[in-house]
């Protein structure tokens, strides 16, 4: 009747269920009915013997709160960090007597949300404790599977993604953007300098100005293409992105973002410029190349000072008969062969192309 009024009295506290590991005894004080006081109403409460035993149950599920005598025989930072280790979303907390200093800061160490001086605790400083840790261990746990979402979708994106802290220029790097320049897990956390250090000397004056110009006051979400160097030696090219973070005076005080590899996007746009304009064949400019630049030509030799130019149209004769009678990869080594020779016959400035095909 004691436990359930003291409940309703603190009724704002919701009722869970707590294993006592006191060796199966009262060690030093008694536990059982401090925590019966301290247990809001309707709480369960069980009590373990031995350490193998609050492991079994543990492992059953429906366990939010241990309360362990460290004062017990064999009751240390050994024991709770095999309980923290096999059982991380459950919290723990102590009791050790007061000469015990040392226990106690081990204990904490090893994992207990809360460690009271056993000759100290009532049940309302056992009542918060108990709470506090509970409180404590449910934000781990959200923070938990908040980075595992990140990380999950990190690699789900295939992006890297980077943290500047402006106040102590330090730059934390994930993996992903690691991996994708070849770098260590020791490269992880460095300054700025080391960042931009991998960036392609031509275009880290850009990077410079855009960082900056953010951190001055710019959009609060950014975006930067630039190249930067593999461990390799490759060039990268990169699409940056960003944002900022202000305090109170509106200062920057951090910029994150992300980092995705547009290398293999680039080579593959400037394939497509290519077959878009040359022969599939031979490689030489197709009709459409050839018509721009003899556009660009005959508006060059209108200028007073412009210089006179040739055009010279080759056609081969009987091709198809070649086609017809050795086939038609006879007939396409026949104009790669033709084109190779064309090109080494003029100066690099000089186009051939290939109307046909």
């Amino acid at each position: 009747m004691e436990r359930e009024a003291r409940g309703r009295r603190s009724g704002e506290r919701e009722p869970f269920a707590a294993l006592l590991l006191d060796g199966g005894r009262d060690a030093g004080r008694p536990l059982h009915p401090l925590l019966e006081l301290a247990a809001p109403a309707g709480s369960r409460l069980e009590r373990a013997a031995d350490a193998e035993a609050a492991l079994a149950r543990l492992a059953a599920g429906g366990v939010d709160v241990v309360l362990i005598a460290l004062s017990a025989p064999e009751r240390g930072a050994a024991l709770v960090h095999r309980l923290r280790s096999a059982h991380p979303a459950v919290a723990l907390v102590g009791l050790a007597p007061r000469e015990q200093l040392g226990l106690r800061r081990e204990a904490l160490a090893a994992g207990l949300e809360e460690c009271l001086v056993a000759e100290e605790t009532d049940a309302r400083a056992l009542a918060a404790a108990l709470r506090h840790a509970r409180r404590w261990r449910s934000l781990a746990a959200e923070l938990a599977a908040c980075q595992a979402r990140c990380a999950l979708t990190a690699r789900g994106t295939n992006d890297g993604s980077w943290y500047w802290d402006r106040a102590t220029d330090r730059v934390r790097l994930s993996p992903r953007w690691l991996e994708m320049l070849g770098r260590s897990g020791e490269e992880a956390d460095g300054s700025t300098e080391a960042w931009l250090a991998q960036v392609v000397d031509e275009d880290r004056p850009q990077l410079r100005a855009a960082l900056a110009a953010q951190a001055a006051g710019g959009e609060e979400i950014f975006e930067l293409e630039h190249r930067m160097r593999h461990r390799d030696g490759r060039e990268l090219s990169v699409l940056l992105r960003g944002a900022v973070a202000r305090d109170a005076r509106g200062q920057a005080s951090a910029m994150a973002g992300s980092l995705t590899d547009l290398t293999a996007h680039k080579r593959a746009e400037r394939q497509i410029r290519h077959d878009a304009l040359h022969d599939a064949l031979t490689g030489l400019p197709n009709r459409a190349l050839f018509l721009d630049r003899l556009s660009l030509a005959l508006a060059s030799a209108r200028r007073p000072d412009g210089a006179a130019f040739a055009v010279l149209v080759l056609d081969v004769d009987r091709f198809q008969t070649i086609n017809d009678s050795l086939g038609h990869p006879a007939g396409d080594r026949l104009l790669v062969e033709i084109a190779r020779r064309l090109r080494h016959l003029v100066r690099p400035s000089d186009p051939v192309a290939r109307l046909g095909g």
